[in-house]
């Protein structure tokens, strides 16, 4: 083999070697970071209001399951939290942009503060009544599986709220310009459907066609 056949097979050897180490690298942190983040979780009081204040410019997320504890999943280290009252008030600095909490119940969330922001809520959520309001430029509102006797959403700016598979006796929504609904497999007590005229709807699937024809 030629000397310089040879200085190539070897460069190709060594990039691989190379490239084979950054992976088992990469690898190991991850699953390290895994590890440290798997079981991470703040035990909470008990509450009955959420109020959200977020310091971040960019697009936050917050994710809401329901279980028998009161705790927050993640996020601890860039969340500030008292209680006024029944009321938990957490404060997400700039460099939070991902929440996961569980509880029991709530039965009001209030965003007093930031840009824009998403709240998730699914998997079976059961409730007596549910409030969600939000004073910020921009929210989205991911509804699945809640089952309620009241359900209102309201927001003076805009709100885009995707239902799926509700159950509740009275549903009403508010929103400002450029807000948007959703309903999919979606049951309302008849005439109990209440929205302002600033929203466009969508619907899909047969229940929640009917709710719009009571």
């Amino acid at each position: 083999m030629k000397t310089s056949n040879k200085l190539l097979v070897t460069m190709a050897a060594l990039v691989i070697i190379g490239l084979l180490s950054f992976n088992i690298t990469l690898k190991g942190k991850l699953v390290e970071y895994k590890e440290t983040h798997k079981n991470t979780k703040l035990v909470l009081k008990p509450f009955k209001y959420l109020t959200l204040s977020v310091k971040a410019a960019r697009y936050v997320n917050v994710d809401i399951a329901q279980n028998p504890e009161y705790a927050m999943l993640s996020a601890q280290e860039g969340v500030t939290q008292k209680y006024v009252g029944d009321t938990l008030v957490l404060e997400l600095n700039e460099s939070v942009d991902y929440m996961q909490l569980q509880l029991p119940r709530v039965l009001g969330i209030n965003v007093t503060n930031g840009n824009a922001i998403q709240i998730n809520i699914g998997n079976s959520f059961k409730v007596d009544s549910l409030w969600i309001k939000s004073q910020i430029p921009s929210t989205t509102l991911e509804l699945k599986g809640i089952e309620t006797a009241k359900l209102d959403l309201y927001s003076s700016k805009s709100l885009i709220v995707n239902l799926d598979h509700i159950k509740a006796d009275r549903l009403a929504i508010n929103g400002g310009r450029n807000s948007e609904l959703s309903l999919k497999d979606t049951k309302v007590q008849p005439n109990q459907l209440i929205l302002s005229d600033s929203i466009a709807v969508q619907v899909l699937g047969k229940d929640a066609m009917k709710i719009l024809n009571k």
